[in-house]
């Protein structure tokens, strides 16, 4: 069903993350590349994802996170109906951390942040989590 909203209808973003030389960029990726393309606004995402994306943004620059490649994903969810939003960090697991204090900051910033997860992936030639 179609959004009756032209802008700001969105309630569901997955940004990729990467974080390179004390730079963190957020943001989706150009069409048929991995050329990751940064941006302070979405138009389609919701004001509170917007928010938060931009929050983020910010403590992540500010985290001092270490050097690390590109398929690490933010997902930011909002509910319509509570507008509480949800964080889910796909990133691996060495900077668990690192994202505690992030998500204690958010949490303190953003007063309609719902909660803040981690799905933990595996470093790339240090093979899946649990095996040897």
């Amino acid at each position: 069903m179609a959004s009756p909203r032209t802008y700001g209808y969105r309630n569901k973003i997955t940004l990729h993350w990467d974080q390179r030389r004390g730079e963190a960029l957020l943001g989706y990726y150009s069409t048929k590349t991995h050329y990751l393309v940064t941006f302070q606004c979405c138009l389609l995402a919701s004001d509170y994802l917007n928010e938060t994306m931009n929050v983020l943004k910010e403590l992540l620059v500010n985290a001092n996170l270490p050097d690390m490649a590109a398929d690490n994903k933010v997902v930011l969810r909002q509910s319509f109906y509570s507008n509480e939003v949800m964080v889910v960090f796909m990133a691996p697991g060495f900077i668990i951390s690192m994202l505690k204090e992030i998500a204690r900051k958010l949490q303190e910033r953003l007063p309609y942040l719902a909660s803040v997860w981690q799905q933990i992936i595996p470093v790339p030639g240090k093979g899946r989590p649990g095996k040897t």
